[in-house]
């Protein structure tokens, strides 16, 4: 208990609270000085019920301050005292006069808890059904509290059900409740009671009980679809069906009747209430599949909605501009992350021909590129870099016409052509002509005001292309293919033609090598290069933008690129940034630019030396009085930091997301929380070596194929395990799965060597 003690004492912020999972902090605390209240106790409380008597003259100001002295302090005595003010007239005395009733859990008062669950006082229902919920969480007045639910007023009714929302596992500890009259009840309330109230909150109280109590989810199912195909006339008891709906699909493995055999009129209800379902949280999904917008894992679920969404569509019959009204955006909104490949391909031809307010949604919805596949030929791409261009030149319309067609080029499976003359062809559009990029000298020049200011337009538009669409084919890899490769320029002709190129530099230096080894041969002779002497062209104009003449925006650009593993490891790039510090003025840029060169092999050896030290089981030996740290484990961390955790925070193509950020996110999975990089890639070694221990700790070095570092990113699901809230994350042929791989194998050399320091588990 002392280690417990300590680490909660330690870990408490200087101003006084916890904040580990919540954003204000106030939940971490409050467990946090409960904990610690168990063994730090006060002296023993004594309640003496004389203390709490009221005199029959007293003031109303004196009966509450009472009442409420007895909430605070209730037990049974005192409960009898309260009591008899339920019925007292006025509703600040019933209030808590109810919760002291409530605090104590007796079924000889459920008749006087359930007869204030009818009060005018909404102030005083609101405690009565607090109280009701309590009674019956301590398995008391279900009976009663059923048939006020079924036959009272419409004010008992409503908070009957509202008592009924409750966090209860009733089934092991075997309650007295009769889950049939249970589910029956929610059945009448939620499809046949007359009260929107009463129908809005038995939503929320039979999604409740669905999680909680296996054993009511057949007949609920059954409730919920004849919900979800009868009609609503009231607007907010149907956003109550909305968005419990939501919350039961996410749980419920989003399976509903699908079929198409109910009457027209039911199956377009039906559809519509899906798409809303489906849109629901619209871009803020999680990455275990909730509770933001649906996560699809679960099997005939991507069919289910996408099918959903496409009738839908078909229903809203849009033919002219005018038409793409709120009711087919919510259907794109709805669109976001479903895997169906019909729906994707609608998706795409939005994006390219839609109206120009559709074009940047539907983009957005294009949410697995494993299902989307442009075929790179010229009367395909044509049209594309034509709109492309059109909102180059038109800034304010960027956003609708260019940004959709860029975020395809990025995420979109290509399918090249086979010859090397169709691949050469479509060269044309992946890269563009920037010979309108002008210098100030030649927009001086012009002395025509017209003229120049065409050329300005000209320019800027230039420009936007050469960042954008040179970002977009970086980030995609199957453009980065042999003939694009050999289309890298001998010369640069302007600065937007570097910032083009600039960008593929470093997938070029890595393109077609080996998988990079943890332990190398030092015998082994390097490979030769088939592509040396265009790797160095490609160095050439990256050391090129990290010199004062560059563009401020590409040098800019260069030192945040320059923390790339394949960059930060070239000596010629430390140099030109350490020859940049003597010229560069933005804060920003050379405070990236001094990350870079901190891990330099000196410079990062000698951080690395300081951050082992302050463990004090590290496992190392000294040498002349002074931490020795082996070479092997230096180089093991090398390959931890340059390619583990690039690994990590990859956004991969399946499903736009990294193991970042789930694992990076604060109190997000607490059994497995890393520090993240920051937006270009940097971790201090501090936090780098603890991450490097804490995934140390996921792997069994006596199995190295049973380590969770080796299970999870497959989602392997056992008997004994229950595989990966996020997914399967890698195919086991993946290379990046393979870097992961290698790491985790040599572990079996380090630890066995040097152990593994006790700290760092979590």
């Amino acid at each position: 208990m002392k280690a417990t003690i300590d680490n909660l004492l330690r870990n408490q912020k200087p101003t006084g609270m916890w904040k580990i999972a919540s954003k204000t902090g106030f939940v971490s605390t409050s467990y946090a000085l409960n904990a610690l209240s168990r063994y730090f106790p006060e002296e023993e409380y004594v309640i003496d019920v004389a203390d709490y008597q009221v005199a029959k003259d007293a003031s109303i100001e004196e009966i509450v301050a009472t009442l409420r002295r007895i909430y605070v302090d209730a037990n049974p005595d005192l409960a009898k005292i309260a009591a008899p003010y339920t019925e007292h007239p006025l509703a600040a005395v019933r209030y808590y006069a109810t919760l002291t009733l409530g605090a104590v859990h007796q079924e000889e008062y459920t008749e006087r808890l359930i007869k204030r669950l009818s009060d005018r006082s909404k102030q005083v229902r609101e405690a009565a059904h607090w109280a009701v919920r309590q009674t019956l969480i301590d398995d008391k007045g279900w009976n009663q509290v059923l048939e006020t639910a079924r036959n009272g007023d419409d004010f008992a009714r409503e908070a009957a059900l509202r008592s009924l929302i409750m966090l209860v596992d009733s089934e092991m500890p075997e309650s007295s409740l009769d889950h049939t009259a249970l589910t029956n009840l929610l059945d009448h309330a939620l499809n046949h009671d007359p009260h929107p109230a009463v129908r809005s909150w038995a939503t929320r109280s039979a999604w409740q009980w669905w999680v909680w109590n296996p054993v009511v989810r057949e007949a609920l199912n059954k409730s919920w679809i004849a919900l979800l195909t009868r009609p609503e006339n009231e607007a907010l008891t149907e956003l109550a069906i909305r968005y419990q709906s939501h919350a039961l699909f996410v749980v419920n493995g989003h399976i509903a009747n699908g079929s198409k055999e109910p009457k027209p009129q039911v199956f377009n209800r039906l559809t519509t209430r899906l798409v809303a379902i489906a849109s629901t949280y619209h871009k803020q999904r999680g990455g275990d599949g909730g509770p933001g917008q649906l996560g699809y894992w679960t099997t005939f679920a991507d069919d289910l909605f996408g099918n959903a969404v496409i009738d839908h569509l078909d229903q809203l019959k849009v033919t002219t501009p005018n038409e793409y009204g709120p009711s087919f955006l919510s259907a794109i909104e709805g669109s976001a992350n479903i895997p169906n490949e019909d729906l994707q391909e609608i998706l795409v031809d939005l994006t390219i021909n839609g109206p120009e307010h559709i074009r940047p949604l539907a983009s957005e919805s294009i949410s697995d590129p494993r299902l989307v596949s442009l075929i790179a030929v010229p009367e395909q791409l044509e049209p594309m870099l034509a709109q492309l261009w059109r909102g180059a030149l038109d800034p304010p319309r960027r956003k609708e016409l260019s940004e959709p067609i860029l975020t395809m080029f990025a995420k979109v499976r290509w399918i090249i052509p086979q010859s090397e003359e169709q691949k050469d062809e479509i060269l044309q559009f992946l890269i563009p002509d920037l010979t309108g990029y002008l210098t100030d000298t030649e927009l001086e020049a012009i002395t025509d005001v017209a003229a120049k200011a065409e050329a300005r337009k000209l320019r800027d538009a230039t420009w936007y292309i050469a960042d954008r669409l040179g970002q977009a084919v970086a980030e995609n890899p199957d453009l980065h293919f042999e003939n694009l490769v050999n289309a890298f320029p001998v010369e640069i002709s302007n600065d937007a033609h570097a910032q083009y190129w600039m960008q593929s530099v470093p997938w070029i230096l890595e393109y077609k090598t080996k998988l990079p080894e943890v332990v190398k041969d030092p015998k082994a002779l390097p490979p030769i290069d088939p592509y040396e002497e265009l790797r160095t062209r490609a160095l050439s104009l990256f050391l090129d933008q990290l010199s004062e003449k560059a563009d401020r925006r590409s040098r800019q650009l260069a030192v945040d690129l320059a923390n790339q593993t394949s960059m930060k490891r070239n000596p010629e790039i430390l140099v030109a940034l350490e020859a940049l510090r003597a010229f560069e003025t933005d804060k920003k840029v050379l405070d990236n630019a001094n990350k870079v060169l901190s891990q330099s092999q000196g410079a990062f050896q000698k951080s690395l030396l300081a951050a082992v030290s302050k463990e004090p089981d590290h496992g190392f030996g000294s040498k002349d009085g002074k931490l020795d740290i082996p070479a092997e484990f230096f180089n093991d961390v090398v390959y931890f930091r340059d390619y583990v955790m690039p690994e990590m925070t990859k956004v991969l193509r399946g499903d736009e997301r990294s193991c970042m950020i789930c694992h990076g996110e604060p109190g997000r999975v607490p059994s497995l929380e890393l520090y993240p990089p920051d937006q270009v890639g940097y971790l201090s070694v501090d936090q780098l070596l603890i991450n490097y221990r804490i995934l140390q700790h996921r792997v069994n070095t006596e199995d190295i194929m049973n380590s969770k570092l080796i299970r999870k990113p497959l989602n392997v699901q056992s008997g004994k395990e229950d595989g990966h809230q996020g997914g399967r994350r890698y195919q086991p042929n993946d290379p990046g799965y393979l870097i992961l791989k290698k790491w985790v194998e040599n572990q079996v050399n380090i630890q066995g060597a040097y152990g593994l320091p006790e700290r760092n588990k979590k």
